[in-house]
């Protein structure tokens, strides 16, 4: 099995994707998709790309160029085969995208943003900065309570 065949298949099933279903989704037959992931096929250039933009993968790790993949929002260099590079990868993206929201909720308002940044600067994007802000940030218990207040009015309105 060579590294796209193989990589083809394990990012295929890691996202859930049946092979009906991701052959549906980018045109194929199934009996061609089952060729590509054993191996006895190669896709074109075209069915390639549809592949990589299909699973959300970049086209260089899908052949097998890299082994990593950098994450253009989070800037976290992971394997996304390994399951703990993985998972901290979910972590990070997903604090990247709160903080990206966040950062475009407050622009009317920057007062909570302030408090905001304190805290990535002083702890660092590693850790859950709104659990720990009090520890780390001095704001009075009054400030605290306003950003707090704020952050759950914007997590509420981020699940709506």
């Amino acid at each position: 099995m060579t590294s796209l065949s193989k990589r083809l298949k394990e990012i295929r099933s890691y996202k859930g994707y049946t092979q009906q279903e991701m052959a549906d989704y980018i045109g194929i037959s199934k009996s061609s998709l089952n060729n590509y992931e054993q191996g006895i096929r190669k896709p074109n250039i075209e069915i390639l790309e549809q592949m990589a933009d299909a699973l959300n993968y970049p086209l260089e790790y899908l052949i097998g160029k890299c082994d990593t993949i950098n994450c253009p929002i989070c800037h976290y260099t992971f394997d996304p085969l390994d399951q703990q590079s993985s998972r901290e990868h979910e972590n990070r993206h997903r604090h990247a995208i709160l903080k990206m929201k966040f950062e475009e909720e407050c622009k009317n308002n920057e007062e909570p943003y302030r408090y905001y940044d304190t805290a990535i600067r002083t702890i660092g994007d590693d850790e859950n900065f709104y659990d720990v802000i009090h520890t780390y940030v001095d704001l009075s218990e009054d400030n605290k309570q306003r950003f707090y207040d704020y952050w759950n009015l914007f997590m509420k309105s981020i699940k709506e």
